[in-house]
Formats: C-alpha cells, sequence, structure tokens
C-alpha cells in the first residue's frame, strides 16, 4: 500500500509538472505573442509618424506657405485699397490673381477658408449678393469670431435683397454664435433694424434693451435709448 502511494504521489507530481510546464509554455507563448502584438503596434506608430512627420514638413508646410503668399496681393487690394473688383479678379496685368482664380492651387489649406470669407465679403461689397452668400456659407473656420461675421455678413445679403426674414435668421445665427461684445451688440442692432422693417417693435425693442443691459460698454449701447423710445412710440400693439 505504502508503494502504491508513493507511485500515485510520483504519477501526480509527474502531471502537475507536466500541467505547470503546459502553462509556463502557454504563458510564453502569449508574452511571445503579446511582444509581437506590440512590436507591430509600434512599427506602425513609428511609421505613422515618419509619415505625418513627413507629410507636414515636405508637403503641408511648404503648400501652406505658397498659398499665403498667393493670398497677399488680394488680400492687400481688399484690406488696404478697398478695391474689391482687383481682390476678386486679380489685377489686370497679371501681375497677381485675385481670390476667384486661386481656389483651387490653394484647396485643402488652412488658407483656402480665409480666401473664402475674404471672397465673399469682397462680393458683398461689390454688391453680388448671391455669390457672397455662396462664398460666405463655405466657410468652415476654426475661429469663432470668422465664423460669426461670416453668418452676419449672409444677413447683411438678404437684408440688401430685401429679403429680410432671412436677414434676421442669419443674425440671430450670429448673435447666437458668439455673444460676445464685440459682434454680438452689432448684430443685435442690424437685426433689431431688420425687426422694424416689418414693423414688428416688440422684438425690436427686446434686442435693443439687450444691448443695453448686456452690453453697456459697446459703441451700440449709447444710442439704444434712443432707438427703444422711437420703437415704443410706434408699437401700437402695447
Amino acid at each position: 500500500m505504502a508503494e502504491d502511494n508513493i507511485v500515485e504521489e510520483e504519477t501526480t507530481q509527474k502531471e502537475m509538472d507536466a500541467i505547470s510546464n503546459e502553462l509556463d509554455g502557454e504563458k510564453k507563448e502569449l508574452l511571445d505573442k503579446n511582444g509581437k502584438i506590440l512590436l507591430t503596434i509600434i512599427i506602425i506608430a513609428l511609421a505613422s509618424y515618419g509619415g505625418w512627420w513627413a507629410y507636414n514638413e515636405f508637403v503641408k508646410i511648404p503648400a501652406e506657405i505658397a498659398a499665403k503668399e498667393q493670398l497677399w496681393w488680394p488680400e492687400n487690394m481688399m484690406h488696404f485699397k478697398e478695391d474689391y473688383t482687383a481682390a476678386i479678379e486679380g489685377d489686370s496685368i497679371g501681375l497677381y490673381d485675385g481670390f476667384e482664380y486661386i481656389m483651387d492651387d490653394i484647396e485643402g489649406t488652412d488658407a483656402e477658408q480665409i480666401a473664402k470669407f475674404d471672397l465673399g465679403i469682397s462680393y458683398l461689397n461689390n454688391g453680388k449678393y448671391e455669390e457672397a452668400r455662396t462664398a460666405l456659407e463655405g466657410v468652415d473656420f476654426g475661429d469663432e469670431m470668422v465664423s460669426t461675421v461670416a453668418k452676419g455678413a449672409i444677413g447683411d445679403c438678404y437684408m440688401q435683397e430685401g429679403d429680410i426674414t432671412n436677414a434676421i435668421v442669419y443674425y440671430y445665427r450670429a448673435i447666437d454664435n458668439s455673444p460676445n461684445s464685440f459682434t454680438c451688440p452689432l448684430y443685435l442692432k442690424k437685426c433689431a433694424l431688420a425687426h422694424e422693417a416689418l414693423d414688428q417693435w416688440e422684438k425690436a425693442i427686446a434686442n435693443y434693451e439687450r444691448i443695453k443691459n448686456e452690453f453697456p460698454e459697446s459703441d451700440e449701447a449709447l444710442s439704444a435709448d434712443k432707438y427703444i423710445v422711437k420703437a415704443k412710440a410706434n408699437n401700437t400693439s402695447s
């Protein structure tokens, strides 16, 4: 019996050793597999970083520089000369291209969004309201101020065309997009004047009062009381 127990214990120990060896082998296999996976991830990450770095260094950055260089002339004509036709179309002797003609060249760059915005504002100042709206609606800017002005400028386009209802829609979009002390009182006033044009005096009063209460330091607040008095005098519904 004792010999049998010894044999059983030896067998059990051998089985345990075999199981342990098997588990160690599985662990090693898993570690090897995990190591290979990790190595693959590292290689992919390094390759991706290298590709990203190379793309930025040799493609994106030079493209952005070239695009901004192309923008310089039409922006100069727009902002400093206020020659919106030259900004849109370029000069008559071919010295530089206008915003209309450089869009394809700078597509996909950050400068493209700047050019769309500038083109829209130039169209607006040249009385080409439909073209201005098309350009400005395509502006997808991360800059909150620029996107706000783009929405407000679309409102200006509609206002110039006599579509007061749509003008109001875009003025409110501009107001809601960035309630800052620079653009918000400006578009609140424009919106209030648009409401006046539709005899919507209560809405006009609400906008003037918002200017007065929320933006008392703004230029628009200086004349808010006068506009409120005028609007109340014309408000026959009260």
